[in-house]
């Protein structure tokens, strides 16, 4: 018979390189002759141990030394996801309805220093004409943000990028926005799954509709790179909008979306 082991037991939680879609087991080396399983269900952020019950504490000892050893590390270097699904429709008013901005939102603590370097992970993006992906805005907002608008400051991750009409069209691609990638979303397409520069090309007049009861939406104007969050702490929420900058149609889609922060 097993024990169940809770994550939250051994104050320590394993950090993964990439969301699994479904509940899966690990199996991890205890020590030099003890194997454990982790049941991992990233969607619902629940991580269990099972052990034997003579082996628990063996089992805890190792993992609160594995935690020790790796805390100057998580305390610097963090990879969060919110796997939660955004669904942006397209715009049924005129002017744009701000009811259609979405959001999405990753919680991040306990790091030191400041931030050195941000990138960011879009999953499973999928449009369907006539949004394609030149009408996809995408703005990341920071706790504090930066001049000129301080928390209120936003990057434009996207819009104006990919081409457009059905030719364009994207299904469940993984995006990744870097400073140090090579170049940017070209604007008349295609859009594949690679890593790019922030790639936003309207940065001063495109911006996210304030949707009544939501949080406040960023002000222009957006910055075009991660750099403008440098030298601030990390801590608190941040904030991905997403918004079909169409009119009626029918939507993108992300399955989550991924941050990436070091600081120093």
């Amino acid at each position: 018979m097993s024990t169940q082991i809770s994550i939250d037991d051994i104050a320590f939680e394993y950090q993964l390189d990439a969301p699994l879609p479904t509940k899966t087991v690990v199996p991890v080396l205890v020590g030099n002759d003890l194997i454990c399983d982790i049941n991992v269900c990233v969607a619902a952020n629940t991580y269990t141990m099972l052990a034997n019950p003579d082996d628990v504490p063996t089992v805890k000892a190792y993992l609160n030394a594995k935690a020790k050893a790796s805390l100057p590390f998580l305390e610097n270097n963090q990879f969060l996801t919110n796997m939660t699904p955004m669904i942006c429709p397209g715009n049924t008013g005129s002017p744009f309805s701000p009811q259609n901005a979405k959001w999405s939102t990753i919680n991040v603590a306990g790091m030191v220093g400041n931030i050195t370097k941000v990138s960011l992970r879009i999953f499973g993006l999928t449009t369907t004409d006539p949004v394609s992906p030149g009408r996809v805005l995408l703005v990341l907002q920071s706790p504090l943000g930066f001049a000129p608008h301080g928390s209120r400051a936003g990057i434009q991750l996207m819009y104006g990028n990919g081409g457009l009409g059905a030719a364009r069209d994207v299904s469940n691609i993984t995006v990744y926005f870097d400073d140090s990638a090579l170049g940017i979303i070209p604007p008349n397409g295609p859009l594949v799954g690679a890593t790019y520069q922030v790639s936003g090309t309207n940065p001063n007049f495109v911006k996210v509709d304030q949707p009544t009861g939501g949080p406040l939406a960023p002000l222009l104007v957006y910055g075009i790179a991660f750099s403008p969050f440098n030298g601030v702490s990390p801590n608190g929420t941040w904030t991905l909008w997403g918004e079909a900058k169409v009119n009626a149609g029918s939507q993108f889609s992300i399955t989550g979306w991924g941050l990436n922060i070091t600081t120093a």
